[in-house]
Parts: C-alpha cells; sequence; structure tokens
C-alpha cells in the first residue's frame, strides 16, 4: 500500500498527513520525472526566484507588490500560489507563523519541517489539502513560498506536480 492509499483509507488526517507530507519532501530530493519539458515557468525579477507552472494551470494575476502570482486549474479546483518576503528571523520563524495562520484557520497541520534553508508543510481541513514548501533566497533575510491546494479526490495524482514544483523552485542569479 502506498502512502497515498493509506491516507486515503485512515481516519485520522494529522498522522495520514505526516505520512503523506513526509513521503513529497523525500520524493523531493530524488529523481523526478521529465514532465518540466511541458511545464511553464514563472520568474520574479524583484526576488530573484523561478518555479516550472505545471500544464493546465493558468495565470489568474500577479501580485500586486510583486512578490508573486497566483495560477488555478479550475477545473481540478486546484491553486498554485506563489509569494515572497523578507524576515530577518529566517525561514524557521517564517514557517512558524504560516502553521499557525493555517491553524487559526481551522486548517488541522500534517507534517511541519523546518530548517534554516527550507520548510515543508501539509494541512487539511475539510476536502482540502494545502502543500507550502519556503525555501531561503540569495538575499539575506529574503525568502520564498508556493502553496498548492488541491480536493483529496486529487491526491494521488498530484504527486508528480507536487515533485516538479519543488524540483524546479530556487533561487536565481545567487
Amino acid at each position: 500500500m502506498t502512502c497515498f492509499e493509506t491516507f486515503a483509507t485512515k481516519s485520522r488526517p494529522t498522522l495520514s498527513l505526516s505520512i503523506i507530507g513526509g513521503a513529497l519532501i523525500l520524493a523531493s530530493f530524488g529523481a523526478t520525472p521529465a514532465l518540466g519539458q511541458f511545464w511553464g515557468q514563472y520568474q520574479n525579477p524583484s526576488f530573484h526566484y523561478a518555479i516550472d507552472i505545471p500544464p493546465g494551470f493558468e495565470s489568474s494575476r500577479a501580485n500586486e507588490d510583486g512578490t508573486g502570482a497566483i495560477y488555478y486549474r479550475l477545473d481540478a479546483e486546484q491553486v498554485l500560489s506563489l509569494w515572497a518576503g523578507e524576515n530577518a528571523l529566517g525561514i524557521e520563524a517564517v514557517a512558524e507563523a504560516q502553521a499557525q495562520e493555517l491553524e487559526a484557520q481551522g486548517w488541522v497541520l500534517g507534517m511541519n519541517t523546518s530548517t534554516p534553508d527550507w520548510s515543508a508543510l501539509t494541512a487539511q481541513r475539510d476536502h482540502r489539502i494545502s502543500i507550502k514548501r519556503i525555501v531561503e533566497l540569495c538575499e539575506p533575510g529574503q525568502y520564498a513560498g508556493f502553496r498548492m491546494e488541491f480536493h483529496i479526490r486529487d491526491l494521488a495524482s498530484i504527486e508528480p506536480v507536487i515533485e516538479g514544483l519543488t524540483r524546479s523552485f530556487r533561487p536565481e542569479g545567487c
């Protein structure tokens, strides 16, 4: 039974989100399918980061402050949000603040892992799953993040998308 099948059959979302979150993080460090060849790319010249955009996602709008953008895949009820910011306290402080914000909004946290260089978080609310990843950028105190939100029915099919996003999410021009 895969971690995704386990997730779909468990009744305790916190344990299941920990399992899927761990699997997604481990997968992000391994080899990924050659999906990037059909993907678009978002580049942020203000904060110097880039990420590949999965096929089928349409740009809704860029953030007014130039920190990122929002992409939708309406037929699958999937949202990809990109953002950047500054925080002298580091990635771990940003990740903790975002975890608290999700909990305050009623999300149940699953995996929540942080290092000084990156952070990964999974959460569930009702039938929605949220996966966040934050990375340190080239300039001290700057970070960028992405959040993929999707319906739980898409859990198995979203794995290669998360792998592709994680693989391609990087600072540029360091």
